[in-house]
């Protein structure tokens, strides 16, 4: 086999290879062999069709066959020959074969040279849990919410804000019904006051006070931006919807109390807030955490040299686009819909999407590197442990989730998750993280007594 390896730049090699006749001669005969046991020749038996006619019919099938087996085959014994890891699959060119060697050309993106900075005791700030009485009283709130009953409005037919209403509606843009914009028997809470919901939420929310039981209202719905799908001028963004109100009801709040903390399992309200402030101070730590290794991670990519091609960015762009797409189809979100929701165009969602594709990128690399120089690797139980939580959160047996990532090729993928948090978990036990404020606080105790 020959190989001549050339780097074309930082990031992309090239091979050109040629396999020798012997070992195409010898792909070519297996092939031969198959077809021989296997195909359907009309005049012959199972076995029995002569080697000039199998050449003859299966000539252009062969080639392609004994191309398909030996590119890849090949390419990867040059790949460890040259000692080269690649980040993306190959681009064959080139490729010749008659009745001699096969010759092709490959290229491919490569791990680009990496130089490293500062990765070890990163400074850090953190900033200490601040839970006050009234985050306590706002989540007493919501429980109140959830432990609400509703109930039938009899005295009146109109809706008024604060009630619950139960409606049809259909949108329809330039007067064609819109998709994934349609509902029956949809819950709504009636409001007065822009709330946290989309357009098309807060619209109708407040379209719908005045309304009475059994009629139908038009609400025109101002859509947050302009889709290239939408013809005309700002006027194609202004949606219509033709709502019909089948029911009021309204919710009946418990009284904040210990009988009220019984509901959850508490003895008195006192309890119950401790708890509540408890589990707020651990969502404080968590959110905080992340926010750190964020910060870290952001400082480790500014100090650390590496180049990436335009190339390579804009696969995983691609790649993280795909994600979305699926994620918005599992969650059955029209992509118009998301856009519009998110005050999106298709421009300002690839520009984010490109950013977010570069720093994946190159802390992935970055990451990748530091693994090498600690020696810091994933170990079978690493593995094992990853499954087992897996396939408790999946109620599924650890032998299951192991066999489904098995037959879908994905072990190495969940194998280079658990580097990467492995890599993160040594970065920031190494970070030098300081609470803001800890000793101006500590001061002002000591100080601040009368």
């Amino acid at each position: 086999m020959k190989i001549h390896f050339a780097q074309l730049d930082k990031t992309k090699v090239s091979f050109e290879i040629e396999i020798p006749s012997e070992e195409v001669a010898k792909e070519r005969n297996e092939v031969y062999n198959y077809l021989k046991d296997n195909a359907k020749v009309s005049g012959f038996r199972p076995g029995k069709t002569p080697q000039q006619v199998l050449e003859k019919q299966f000539e252009g099938t062969v080639r392609k066959e004994v191309i398909e087996r030996l590119l890849p085959k090949y390419f990867q014994i040059a790949l460890k020959e040259k000692n080269v890891t690649p980040l993306t699959l190959p681009e064959f060119s080139d490729i010749k074969l008659e009745n001699g060697p096969l010759s092709f050309k490959a290229t491919v993106e490569v791990r680009p040279d990496i130089e490293l900075g500062k990765y070890k005791k990163i400074r850090l700030e953190k900033l200490g849990a601040q839970i006050s009485d009234e985050d306590v009283e706002n989540k007493l709130k919501e429980l109140q919410l959830q432990a609400a009953t509703l109930t039938e409005v009899k005295d009146r037919d109109e809706v008024m804000a604060g009630d619950f209403a139960i409606i049809d509606f259909r949108g329809l843009l330039n007067g064609k019904p819109m998709k994934g914009l349609s509902r029956q028997n949809y819950f709504i809470p009636a409001s007065d006051e822009e709330t946290k919901g989309d357009a098309v939420s807060n619209t109708l929310a407040r379209g719908i006070v005045g309304m009475k039981k059994g009629t139908e209202k038009e609400i025109e719905v101002e859509l947050q931006n302009r889709q290239e799908n939408v013809p005309g001028e700002p006027e194609a963004r202004k949606a219509l919807f033709k709502v019909t109100l089948k029911d009021i009801k309204k919710r009946i709040l418990p009284e904040i109390n210990d009988e009220f903390a019984g509901i959850f399992g508490f003895k008195n309200i006192n309890e119950l807030k401790d708890k509540i402030r408890e589990e707020l101070e651990k969502l404080w730590e968590q959110k905080e955490k992340r926010r750190l290794i964020d910060e870290m991670t952001e400082k480790i990519i500014k100090k650390t040299s590496v180049e990436l091609s335009s190339n390579l960015i804009e696969r995983q762009r691609d790649y993280l686009l795909y994600k979305l797409n699926n994620e918005l189809a599992g969650r059955k979100i029209p992509r118009e819909q998301y856009m519009q929701t998110n005050n999106l165009t298709e421009e300002v969602l690839r520009q984010q999407y490109t950013q977010a594709a570069a720093k994946q990128l190159k802390a992935k690399l970055i990451f990748s590197e530091i693994s090498k120089r600690e020696n810091i690797k994933v170990e079978e139980e690493d593995l094992k442990s990853e499954i087992e939580r897996i396939a408790e959160s999946a109620k599924k047996k650890p032998e299951e989730v192991r066999m489904y990532l098995e037959r879908r090729d994905m072990l190495d993928n969940l194998r280079e998750d658990i580097l990467e948090q492995k890599v993160v978990d040594f970065l920031f036990s190494n970070a030098e993280v300081k609470e803001k404020g800890k000793i101006w606080a500590a001061v002002k105790r000591v100080f601040g007594k009368k």
